[in-house]
């Protein structure tokens, strides 16, 4: 199978307060290529600090200072050959997750282009995963001990 990046469209253009990528064992320059040398080389700091393999679950976060888009998410999707739309969904759904407990009001997602994955599926999987990853059940909950909404 193969990985082809998304079309990044000019990142400077959206005033987000994270940008949540995708990245696959072996694929993380691949991922970052879209950015600018010097967030290329904060990602590749901070991966190697974290240890970061690609592996689904491994996420790490990079401040950008100054750019539209304050920081960037990157979290591991697993191998490219075994990806599935439920790997894609729980890889962005660690993504936000992460972006609501920092305390981002707003996410986009940048998601690579697979071959056996039909685009029209991609921005569904995209979708599902932001509204499960901000859901949280508060009815029980004090007011002090609930995390925001990114979703308003």
């Amino acid at each position: 199978m193969e990985v082809v990046t998304a079309e990044y469209a000019e990142l400077k253009k959206y005033a987000v307060d994270f940008f949540v990528l995708l990245a696959f064992k072996k694929e993380f320059e691949k991922t970052i290529s879209a950015l600018s040398s010097l967030e290329k080389e904060r990602c590749i700091e901070q991966g190697k600090k974290t240890d970061f393999d690609g592996e689904i679950g491994k996420i790490f976060i990079v401040e950008t200072k100054g750019k539209s888009y304050k920081n960037i998410i990157v979290c591991g999707a697993g191998e490219a050959d075994g990806i599935n739309p439920e790997k894609i969904r729980r890889s962005i759904g660690f993504g936000v997750k992460l972006a609501k407990i920092v305390g981002g009001g707003s996410v986009a997602v940048v998601c690579p282009v697979v071959k056996n994955i039909l685009l029209d599926h991609i921005g569904d999987m995209v979708s599902e995963a932001v509204i499960l990853a901000d859901y949280s059940f508060e009815k029980y909950k004090s007011k002090k001990s609930r995390i925001g909404k990114i979703i308003k």
